[in-house]
Order: C-alpha cells, then structure tokens, then sequence
C-alpha cells in the first residue's frame, strides 16, 4: 500500500488523521441519487416472480437470494421501481432491526426489488462503487453509524442522518486502486475462513459424539450393557439408571420477559441473559443487555446462580445450552 508524507486532522475524535490529499465528505455528496429504501408496505408474495429481500439477506457483505422473504408479481415490482429499482454497484445499508449498519454490494445483474429495512446508495460515476462499500464497511464508519442511531425497540437510523455521515474519500483512481488491494486481501482471506470452517464444522462433529459417547456409554469400553428401552439411546452401562429430567433437578422454570421489553435495557448494570448469549462453547456476553436493580427485583423469580442450566426453547437456537460458571455474579433470563 502507498505511504503517505503528510497527514490532516478529520476533526472526527474517534477517526484522527487521513492522507493529506483526501476528504472526509457527507456521504450525500457521494451519492448519484438521494438515499431512498424500499416500499413500507408488505407485498403479496407469489411462488415465482421478482425476488424481494429485506435485512436478512444481507449476509457477509452481499445479497443472499436464499434468504429472501419471496418472490412478488412483475407488476408489483415494476410500481416499486418507480421508487427504487437495485441494480450492479448499488450499495444497501440495513437502517433498521438488530442488523442495522450491515452493508451488501450488489455485484450481479439479477432483477431484484427491496423492502424498507433496507436503505440504497448508489454512487456517482466518478467514484468507485466497491471503493465506497468497504468505506462503509469500515470500523470508522460503523462506528458513527452507531452513534448515530436512534433506540426504540431495536436500532434504526433515518436516511436523513445517514446521508449527512461522513466518508473518507481518496481521488478516483486511488480509489480503485485500494478496493482491488481489499478484493485481493479479502478473498484469500475469506478462503482461508472457510477452510477453518470447515474445521471447525469437523470438530465441532467429534466433540458433540465425544459428549454423547461418554454421557450415554461411559468412559470404560468393557463395563457391562443394558439396553435402555430407548430405540435412538441403545445400550446404556448395565449400573446406570433412566430418570426423567424431573427428578434430578431441583426446579425447571423459564425466564421472562421484563415490562417495557428493550426498553429497558443499559449499557451495565445486572446482565440479563437471552438466547443470543447461550452457546455450547460457552456464554457469550458482547451483547448481552443490562437491566436496573429494580427491574431485577421484579423478575426474581428468574435469577440464575451458579451451575444452573439454560436451553433456548423456542426460535432457530432451541435446545442450545450452557451452564452458569462460579464467579458469573447476579444475573436473569429472560424469556427464551
């Protein structure tokens, strides 16, 4: 990459300096046409027709098709058109729901409509759409994104605000140059995760037969067997005993969901644990919410302590659980 002589201040704290030849510009000036989205109402969805995609087809930086929340009729989407029509070199912002900030470059030619979740930047001539995509990608741009959003229920951020954020800009043919240097880095970066993946997919394998051998046959190959009456268990060691779950433990109960929902969440205070936060591998704690003293004395009922067990037992993660380790502190579930 090129080095620089001299630098300038952004007068953006959490930014600092940028090549001395650069600007940091609103992104409305970026753009060919104004930051518009999708049509705020929900279409007739129809077994074949024009693909329609929302927030969830954002997936690493691009629009996943399989994700898509159905297909809609040439004539609905020619009337959305009207308002916004995707095309190559596009670039969508998520503006709202918990992915807000993810971006997606469009880089094929596929007739396509969006929903309102979903902001459109589309750059002008002289810029590079895939130069402009990693800028919005970027840590620094996350991050006013970030500080940027509003917090009702879940984060959204208007296009307004958005087109008023500001972008570091190169010249033209800096900019292409840097977004071909990322194109290369990235993808054998990204060939080099999904071969770690697939590792990780290998052991991830060994390690839930090792659990399921050892909890179900023990760890000594020659102790005798019974068979358990359990067609998918099979032989279990002969001294072992069946026991419904009931009567081994000394409560099972769910969390619930405090009054007011998100919003009463903080950034600290007694950590409130949601199926995001349970994993096999462990609790996962960057996102989890905070609630007050208060709030926590309304939902008692539901304060974990150490060495109790949660499993989700509703939504895509069901039956994923972790237990509370000695030192996790106070703590609730919520309704899971």
């Amino acid at each position: 990459m090129t080095t620089y002589d001299t630098y300038k201040p952004t007068g953006i704290d959490w930014l600092g300096e940028i090549p001395a030849g650069w600007r940091a510009v609103a992104l409305k000036y970026v753009v060919e046409t104004k930051i518009t989205d999708g049509p705020h109402e929900t279409p007739e969805f129809v077994e074949e027709g024009v693909p329609f995609v929302s927030a969830e087809a954002v997936k690493e930086g691009r629009i996943n098709f399989n994700y898509r929340r159905g297909n809609i009729k040439p004539d609905v989407d020619a009337l959305y058109a009207k308002k916004c029509k995707p095309k190559r070199g596009d670039i969508f912002i998520v503006k709202s729901g918990s992915t807000t900030g993810k971006i997606a470059l469009v880089d094929f030619d596929d007739d396509f409509n969006i929903w309102s979740p979903l902001a459109l930047v589309r750059v002008k001539p002289e810029h590079s759409s895939a130069f402009i995509f990693y800028a919005l990608s970027s840590e620094y741009f996350q991050k006013n994104i970030q500080l940027s959003w509003s917090f009702g229920t879940q984060p959204n951020i208007g296009m307004n605000v958005l087109e008023n954020l500001r972008v570091v800009l190169p010249g033209e043919g800096e900019q292409t140059a840097i977004a071909a240097y990322l194109d290369d880095k990235t993808a054998k970066i990204d060939t080099l995760i999904d071969r770690k993946r697939r590792l990780i997919d290998l052991l991830r394998e060994e390690k839930a037969t090792l659990i399921n051998e050892a909890v179900t046959k023990g760890i000594n190959p020659d102790v005798p067997m019974k068979p358990s009456g359990i067609e998918w268990l099979g032989d279990i060691p002969a001294h072992w005993n069946l026991k419904k779950l009931r009567y081994v433990v000394l409560k099972v109960g769910s969390g619930v969901t405090p009054s007011g929902g998100a919003s009463v969440y903080k950034t600290e205070g007694i950590p409130l644990l949601r199926s995001q936060n349970i994993h096999f591998d462990g609790l996962r704690l960057d996102d989890v919410a905070y609630i007050t003293e208060e709030v926590d004395e309304s939902m008692r009922n539901s304060r974990v302590q150490a060495g109790d067990v949660l499993i989700n037992i509703t939504g895509a993660s069901i039956g994923r659980c972790y237990f509370i380790p000695d030192g996790f502190g106070p703590g609730k579930e919520a309704a899971r």
